[in-house]
C-alpha cells in the first residue's frame, strides 16, 4: 500500500503494478509510461506532470484525482 505516500519523480516506466492503491499520494512528475495497472487505485492522487504514453489504465480507480487531467494526456492510453 502506497496510500498517501510521497513519490514525485519516480518512475514505474513498464512496470506491472498489482493491486497498487496510490490513493492520496503525491505522484507529480511520476513515469507510468506503458505500464500495467491490474487493479489498485490512483484515486485523489495528485497527478500533475504524470507521463501516461502507453498505459493500460482499464483496472485502475482514477476517480477523483486532485489536479484535473486534461483529456488529451490520456489520447491513446487504453482506459
Amino acid at each position: 500500500m502506497l496510500v498517501g505516500a510521497h513519490l514525485r519523480g519516480l518512475s514505474f516506466r513498464k512496470a506491472t503494478l498489482q493491486q497498487l492503491d496510490f490513493s492520496d499520494a503525491d505522484l507529480a512528475g511520476v513515469d507510468f509510461r506503458e505500464a500495467i495497472f491490474e487493479g489498485g487505485s490512483l484515486k485523489d492522487a495528485n497527478l500533475k506532470g504524470v507521463r501516461f504514453d502507453g498505459a493500460d489504465l482499464r483496472d485502475a480507480d482514477l476517480s477523483g484525482e486532485r489536479i484535473g487531467m486534461p483529456r488529451d494526456r490520456l489520447r491513446g492510453r487504453v482506459i
